[in-house]
């Protein structure tokens, strides 16, 4: 066994791994959008005047997410993953343009929600991706990938609004990420577990052998897929219900599920969709503009640390002290903007401290997903 993993080729779960990036790559750009446009928006006026209204960018974006990733899963395990990830940059490229060259709020609305639909049918397909085609020992560096690039999608969105005075150019400049997209998911194969699924054996194979390399041996990985093929068959006769109530599966999802949403539910998504305004709101004593950018930074070069402590770290020591950082900091940030605005004569020095604070809330933010996505993609390849 040690011998056939010599023989294996990394390059093109490499390939996979990057392809992957490139769908959370536009997944980030879109989530921290909203944070660069609102403020432009609202400063010049044309289509909208206060932040209320102009929240509802945000805010349908969201709406939208909830259902698409469910709908997205689907559709990845009728389609394929390799087709869905492509097709969904149909919707992506269709709502920015809408947006770019929206002439009322109505119109940039509908652009915000279509693009948004693309985003999250596609986003399954990512995580999906690297758990079925790169090999259980590679598993943990390169499963942290599509997280490194969420992050360099955020990053490059905050900068957008740092350096651009126009809304309607940030749109038609990331419409080159769905082109990117496509482009990456033209240059690799579909996952041999879905081949396998459809009943389509040859292909799997064929499919198998192009990621791992012509040297090594395929023959019991294959089987393996195979088997669990005829093992997830039967399950499916006896009854799909009696597989998500069952014991395993709800213990899976309260690993993941409900740790996931009550990390979410302590305000990380509002910081990311809303940052610059929130900066604004806490009296930032530097360019609440500039601010994003760093934080955008800080966790791209947080994500290849990552990487190192998800091959060599206790995740579960990780997981408790990413919780415990983001208890400290959210607190801390709330009593420091309590206070100086009780106190307005407060120290000029306090005002430095709410970067800080969110940048060490998404450090500790990054880690944790980063768990939590080697989780799931465990969990998947268990399914």
């Amino acid at each position: 066994m040690n011998n056939n993993l010599q023989n294996m080729q990394l390059k093109n779960q490499v390939l996979v791994a990057l392809s992957a990036g490139s769908l959370t790559f536009c997944v980030g750009s879109h989530v921290a959008l909203s944070s660069s446009i609102i403020p432009v928006l609202t400063q010049d006026g044309l289509l909208v005047q206060d932040f209320q209204t102009a929240a509802w960018i945000a805010t349908s974006f969201a709406i939208v997410a909830v259902p698409s990733p469910i709908l997205g899963g689907f559709l990845s395990d009728k389609f394929g993953r390799k087709r869905m990830a492509m097709l969904s940059n149909i919707p992506i490229l269709a709502g920015l343009i809408l947006m770019a060259t929206a002439n009322s709020f109505l119109t940039l609305i509908i652009g915000r929600c279509i693009s948004s639909f693309g985003v999250w049918i596609a986003y399954p397909c990512a995580n999906v991706l690297v758990s079925e085609v790169v090999h259980p020992s590679m598993r943990g560096s390169l499963a942290v990938v599509p997280t490194t690039f969420l992050s360099v999608g955020l990053t490059l969105a905050y900068l957008l609004g740092y350096v651009l005075d126009s809304w309607r150019l940030m749109c038609w400049i990331l419409l080159f990420q769905p082109l990117l997209t496509l482009l990456a998911m033209a240059l690799i194969k579909e996952s041999p577990y879905w081949l396998v699924q459809h009943n389509r054996k040859l292909e799997a194979e064929d499919s198998l052998k192009w990621y791992r390399g012509p040297d090594y041996n395929i023959t019991e990985e294959i089987n393996e897929i195979i088997n669990k093929k005829e093992d997830n068959h039967e399950e499916k006769k006896e009854s799909k219900l009696s597989t998500i109530f069952s014991i395993r599966f709800l213990k899976a999802q309260l690993c993941t599920g409900i740790m996931l949403f009550l990390y979410q539910f302590a305000g990380l998504s509002t910081l990311v969709i809303f940052m610059v305004n929130i900066f604004q709101d806490a009296n930032l004593s530097f360019d609440p503009k500039l601010a994003p950018v760093l934080v955008g930074g800080t966790r791209i070069f947080i994500g290849i640390l990552t990487s190192i402590a998800m091959k060599n770290g206790n995740r579960k020591l990780i997981m408790c002290a990413c919780t415990l950082l983001l208890c400290i900091c959210t607190s801390l940030l709330a009593g420091v903007t309590y206070y100086r605005g009780a106190y307005p004569d407060s120290p000029t020095w306090l005002g430095f401290l709410p970067f800080p604070f969110i940048l060490f809330m998404f450090i500790a933010h990054a880690f944790f997903i980063a768990v939590v996505s080697l989780i799931c993609i465990v969990k998947n390849h268990l399914y």
